[in-house]
């Protein structure tokens, strides 16, 4: 009996050590099921900022904060701080302040507790009314100060101020990330955390080719896309320098081809079906075999062509990795992955920016709408730009006072006064000067003056006018190529229409990690740009670089030393490299000393030394410490607003001066134009000069008139001799 229960314990050890082996072997392709989500235990905070001044004046007050609530969070809590000033005058009873969330009120205050000071007013809302998306803060505020009803909404002394500095404050547990390819870009970014993508690493086998580190280039790029107007801050590292420290902290996407496979990450491989791998790219998702709590994802090819330049690409069409709610996918060579872009309209209506509802606005006095436009790098609007605005408007108006007006960056464009008659359906039609736009976004705002009748205030609310614009008007800007290269336009020339233009990046042989980094970010920041996967982007290593591949625009990052092309275009740049390239020489536009020119950092747009159609953009500087000083300007949208010019130096504490030079080729009028019309200095020499020609004109016409007088005219006259009386 004994040996026949061993006997079966045997059997049954062997029946488990097999299902043992078999679950382990068997993480195989499956569908995941997205209904299903499963929540951190852990709370994440974020404030939104108001980042303007909020006035209110008058009886009644009212404005918007708009904030995102991403679609991964699970909202626990949200609370509201303002820094609140008011005047010390004022009717305790009946001044109150109200704030509606998504159009329903959720909290009320009365404002008799504070006074001029500043005022630190925090409460709790309502979160039952937030949405997925984009969330609208309303803020309204009934304020009286006597028992003058009509007279309060005129009294200068009637005021409120909420300054800038307020924010709201949430509260939230985010979504567990699954192992769905459809998920992506989460979690390798997330707009919860305060640097995003601060918890990704893009991992490369040892020793990875150009076209590896040109797939990570554009997987960086594709994280950049779903972000909005955000540093991303991505990290592109090799194998030997992937360190216990990343391993452990951070979220893993790898690429490479099968030969190369880290052993870890192999043996996740290992566990999915051996039929997927055995053509294409293999993509998969799963946990990290680091930490379980991260996730990994591969791309993998099985051999050295483009391919894997095809698999990142298909990270960059949501349409297609949106399709895949499995755990893994294989990308053969023959999927087309290609997303064109929707071609820019020369007519937007305000449907096509964003509001396909209209515009409504409500309230007394000034009522006012902002729109914002953005307009492509390497176009600027020319002349024939037309606004066409469509509305409608309350009939309880003092018609006298009440109008419409239309401003563009602030400029003042046109006005039309509101009549009665045309309530129902009214119109405005505006030229508006090329002059105006500016840089690639543009501002539109739309202020309606909705004055009342009699008393020249309100009292009830029931009597509120309101304006409605119709969401068929629209803007009409007509554009031109603008081949200006200058910092103004970057990331122009590297993006054209909305994808990459031909862009070569040439890195030393073994390229540092901190400048893989800096070039991790920047096509961070220049994906959020792009709309259109189709554009070429290349990288080259400096010893393969010839005139086989040096038609594209070029960027150089790194120090003359380690990088040979900066040290062979050395002579093209602005500001260049003494003989030993230690430090920069000076030039025509600023004289450097040696030992301050060596801890400089410099970012030079510079046109290119093997193709006259293309240009460089070179970010060096003599000790590879200083470059990212510099390279913060392409890679943080904060930062790059603050460069100009074609040349940029940086010190070792940051500070910057921006230059321009005259390119000396006709592609660069343009740039010179802008050179030349750009300071009141320069204004005042060109009217200057002005005056002295002139001057010399009037001069020769009255040496001419003398010349006749005294000579070929005289030849003419009889002869007179004139004798000077005594």
């Amino acid at each position: 009996m004994i040996k026949v229960k061993k006997a079966l314990m045997a059997i049954l050890i062997v029946f488990l050590s097999i299902g043992m082996m078999f679950f382990q072997k068997s993480l195989k392709t499956y569908a995941v099921d997205k209904k299903v989500h499963a929540y951190s235990n852990s709370i994440i905070t974020k404030n939104y900022s108001f980042n303007k001044n909020i006035n209110f004046k008058g009886v009644f007050g009212e404005d918007r904060i708009y904030f995102k609530v991403d679609k991964y969070w699970k909202v626990k809590k949200i609370s509201l701080s303002l820094n609140l000033t008011q005047s010390k005058i004022i009717n305790e009873k009946l001044s109150t302040l109200t704030v509606y969330l998504n159009g329903k009120p959720v909290h009320s205050i009365k404002l008799s507790k504070y006074d001029e000071e500043e005022n630190d007013v925090r409460f709790n809302l309502n979160t039952h009314y937030l949405k997925k998306g984009t969330n609208e803060l309303e803020i309204q505020s009934y304020r009286r100060i006597s028992d003058e009803k009509c007279e309060d909404n005129i009294n200068n002394a009637n005021w409120i101020l909420i300054k800038s500095s307020s924010y709201l404050h949430l509260e939230f547990s985010e979504r567990k990330p699954s192992d769905s390819i459809s998920e992506y870009p989460y979690p390798f970014v997330k707009t919860s955390e305060k640097a995003v993508g601060q918890n990704t690493v893009i991992l490369l086998p040892n020793n990875p080719d150009e076209n590896e580190i040109a797939a990570a280039l554009l997987i960086s790029a594709s994280l950049g896309e779903n972000i909005d107007n955000e540093k991303i801050d991505t990290d592109i590292v090799k194998y030997s320098d992937f360190n216990k420290k990343l391993r452990k902290n951070k979220n893993i996407i790898f690429i490479g081809k099968s030969a190369d496979i880290p052993r870890e990450i192999n043996e996740v491989i290992s566990k999915f079906k051996q039929k997927d791998k055995l053509k294409g790219v293999f993509v998969f998702r799963a946990d990290s075999p680091y930490n379980s709590n991260n996730k990994i994802m591969g791309i993998v090819a099985n051999r050295n062509d483009d391919i894997l330049i095809n698999a990142a690409k298909f990270f960059q069409n949501s349409n297609l990795f949106g399709q895949v709610d499995s755990n893994s996918y294989v990308i053969n060579g023959k999927l087309n992955v290609n997303n064109k872009a929707t071609s820019i309209k020369n007519k937007r209506t305000f449907s096509d920016l964003g509001y396909s509802d209209g515009v409504y606005m409500k309230g007394p006095n000034k009522q006012e709408a902002i729109i914002g436009i953005s307009i492509p790098n390497n176009k600027s609007v020319r002349q024939g730009a037309m606004i066409n605005l469509k509305f409608r408007y309350s009939k309880n108006l003092d018609f006298t006072r009440s109008l419409v007006s239309v401003y563009v960056n602030d400029t003042p464009i046109g006005s039309k006064k509101l009549e009665r008659k045309d309530g129902n359906d009214d119109s405005l039609n505006l030229n508006v000067s090329s002059n105006v736009f500016k840089g690639s976004y543009a501002e539109l705002k739309i202020v309606f003056n909705l004055q009342m009748e009699d008393l020249k205030c309100t009292v009830n609310r029931g009597e509120t006018p309101w304006a409605f614009i119709k969401k068929d008007s629209a803007i009409y800007l007509p554009t031109k190529d603008n081949n200006s290269i200058v910092f103004e336009n970057y990331p122009w020339p590297f993006i054209k229409d909305e994808r990459f233009n031909d862009v070569t990046i040439v890195i030393a042989d073994n390229e540092r990690q901190q400048n893989m980094k800096i070039l991790s970010d920047m096509f961070a920041f220049l994906g959020s740009y792009i709309k259109d996967n189709r554009g070429k982007v290349t990288v080259i290593k400096a010893s393969s670089f010839s005139k086989k591949n040096n038609n594209g625009n070029i960027i150089l990052v790194g120090s003359p030393k380690e990088n040979k092309i900066i040290k062979l275009i050395n002579k093209n740049m602005f500001f260049k490299y003494s003989k030993e390239l230690d430090y920069f020489l000076s030039n025509e536009k600023r004289t450097l000393l040696m030992h301050f020119s060596k801890n400089l950092a410099s970012a030079q747009l510079i046109p290119s030394s093997f193709n006259k159609q293309r240009n460089i953009l070179v970010i060096t500087a003599p000790k590879q410490e200083h470059i990212p000083n510099v390279s913060r300007y392409f890679t943080d949208f904060v930062y790059n607003s603050k460069i100009i010019g074609n040349a940029t130096l940086v010190n070792r504490w940051g500070d910057k001066t921006n230059h321009y030079f005259i390119l000396k080729s006709s592609k660069s009028s343009a740039l010179i134009k802008k050179i030349n019309f750009s300071g009141t200095s320069i204004k005042m020499f060109i009217i200057a000069c002005g005056a002295i020609i002139i001057m010399l004109i009037f001069s020769m016409l009255m040496y001419m008139k003398k010349y006749k007088r005294n000579g070929s005219y005289a030849k003419n006259k009889p002869y007179r001799r004139y004798r000077r009386s005594k």
